[in-house]
C-alpha cells in the first residue's frame, strides 16, 4: 500500500496523484475511479472527493475536508486501452497545518534585516518550525484532535499530543465513557498533561477501537522554544546565503552570529547545517517519548 507521507490540513482543498507508469508498461489509462475505502465515515466532517481526473498516465484526485489525527484509505481503479483493470490502494493521514513557531517581525529583527524581500527568511522559518516539531514528536501550538488508537489493556493511555490539556469525549468498542469527578474516586476518564487514565473501565485490547477527542499543546509557544527557532533560523540563513564556507569550521553560534575555525580545510558548499548542539539542548527537554500505554 502506497502512502501520500505529507498528508492534508483539514480545511485544504489538494490534488493528489498515483503515477501507473510503470504498472502500464506502454499500456495507456481510458478510465480511472477513486473510493474511500478507510477512515471514519460517516462521521461529521469526513474526507470528500471533490473530483477526479486522469492523463494517459496519471490518475489525479482532488480531496477536502477531513478529521484531525485520521488516515484515510482511498483505493483508485483504472481501466487500459488493452483492458488491464489496475488497482491502487494509498493512505493519506490528516495533520494540522504546521504553526511557525516565531513570527517573520521576529526572525527579521533576529538576523538583523528590516525586510524579506525574497521571501527566503519566510521559507527558512518555516522549515525551521516544522523540523523542530516533527523532532519533538507533537504540534508545540494548542490544537484539537480526534484520533483513534490501538487499546493495549492498560487503564492508562499516553496521547501522542502534548501536553494534553483536556478530554471531550472518549470512547472504547462503541461505548462512551463518562468524564471522572476530580477529587473522587467515581469511575470515568480523568487526564493529566501526558495521559488518559480510567478508573472503573479498562483501554481493552482491539485495533482502532479508542476513538478520544481531546486539546493539547501550547496557548502560547515557550520562549525558549522560540529561542531555538530562532537561532536556528539564524544559523541555516547565514550559511545559505553565503556562497560557500570552510569545512574547517569548528562553531557557529546564531545568536551572536560568530565562526570560529580550527586546522586546514578546503571550501565546502553547503545549504544547510545540522541542529546546533546548544538549539538541542534547549528542545530535548520538551521532546516526546515514544510511550504511547500504560498499566
Amino acid at each position: 500500500m502506497m502512502f501520500w507521507d505529507s498528508g492534508k490540513a483539514p480545511a485544504a482543498v489538494e490534488d493528489f496523484d498515483i503515477d501507473w507508469t510503470v504498472a502500464l508498461n506502454g499500456d495507456t489509462i481510458t478510465a480511472s475511479s477513486w473510493a474511500i475505502t478507510g477512515g471514519d465515515a460517516p462521521a461529521s466532517g469526513t474526507l470528500a472527493i471533490t473530483s477526479n481526473s486522469f492523463t494517459t498516465t496519471l490518475a489525479k484526485v482532488v480531496l477536502s475536508a477531513g478529521n484531525l489525527g485520521i488516515t484515510y484509505t482511498l483505493t483508485n481503479t483504472v481501466t487500459t486501452a488493452a483492458g488491464q483493470t489496475l488497482v491502487e490502494s494509498v493512505q493519506l493521514p490528516v495533520r494540522a497545518p504546521v504553526v511557525s513557531l516565531t513570527t517573520l517581525a521576529n526572525a527579521l529583527q533576529w538576523l538583523g534585516l528590516t525586510a524579506d524581500d525574497d521571501g527566503y527568511v519566510s521559507r527558512v522559518l518555516a522549515t525551521i518550525s516544522t523540523e523542530i516539531q516533527n523532532w519533538l514528536g507533537f504540534q508545540v501550538a494548542q490544537a484539537s484532535y480526534s484520533r483513534s488508537f490501538d487499546g493495549q489493556g492498560t487503564s492508562k493511555f499516553f496521547v501522542p499530543d502534548i501536553p494534553l490539556v483536556s478530554v471531550q469525549s472518549l470512547t472504547i468498542d462503541g461505548v462512551t465513557i463518562p468524564k471522572g469527578v476530580n477529587g473522587t474516586y467515581r469511575p470515568g476518564f480523568y487526564n493529566n498533561n501526558q495521559s488518559i487514565n480510567l478508573i472503573g473501565f479498562f483501554f481493552t485490547r482491539g485495533f482502532q477501537n479508542i476513538q478520544a477527542g481531546y486539546t493539547s499543546g501550547y496557548q502560547t509557544v515557550p520562549p525558549d522554544i522560540e529561542q531555538a527557532c530562532l537561532d536556528w533560523t539564524k544559523n541555516v540563513y547565514l550559511s545559505g546565503k553565503q556562497v560557500s564556507i570552510p569545512s574547517n569550521i569548528v562553531r557557529v553560534a546564531a545568536g551572536d552570529t560568530s565562526f570560529d575555525y580550527g586546522g586546514s580545510g578546503s571550501v565546502t558548499d553547503v545549504t544547510k547545517l545540522p541542529m546546533p548542539s546548544g538549539i538541542y539542548a534547549v528542545l530535548q527537554n520538551y521532546r516526546r517519548v515514544t510511550q504511547i500505554s500504560g498499566w
